[in-house]
């Protein structure tokens, strides 16, 4: 059996222009750059990132916009990818958290577990025992 894991990537001058304001009941589509922000990061090869702020020239309302693999979390969405993988082939939480750990990248066991949860909810029917199913086992010839 063989896996292959395609981790996103993490682009810091790859930005998506805001298409609408993100407040309820807004509908405002123009919107002023306002300041260019650093965002410090956990990921495997960026320590800060810079993050844009907007401000809705509709509701007045600011936002901020991250580059491509960035989000509002603490980690980048390969770190997290990279927890996601390690679990699904059968490390638990606690041995992730470690080995993620080890990389530079502290993790706790816990938000090892949240990121599985969320994974969970966004892909149906991602389970461990359906990722390892079908194979021998002994990881030769296959």
């Amino acid at each position: 059996m063989r896996l292959l894991f395609r981790l996103p990537p993490v682009k810091p001058d790859a930005f998506q222009a805001p298409q609408s304001c993100p407040y309820p009941g807004c509908k405002g589509r123009h919107f002023r750059l306002v300041q260019e922000v650093p965002k410090p990061l956990r990921d495997t090869q960026h320590r800060e990132v810079t993050a844009r702020r907007y401000r809705c020239l509709r509701c007045g309302h600011t936002f901020r916009v991250y580059p491509t693999g960035v989000s509002r979390d603490h980690f980048s969405q390969r770190v997290k990818g990279l927890a996601l993988a390690l679990y699904l082939l059968g490390l638990s939480c606690g041995a992730v958290s470690l080995l993620l750990e080890a990389l530079g990248l502290f993790m706790s066991k816990t938000l090892v577990y949240y990121t599985v949860q969320e994974a969970a909810r966004n892909v149906p029917g991602l389970r461990r025992d359906k990722v390892m199913e079908g194979g021998s086992g002994s990881g030769f010839g296959e």
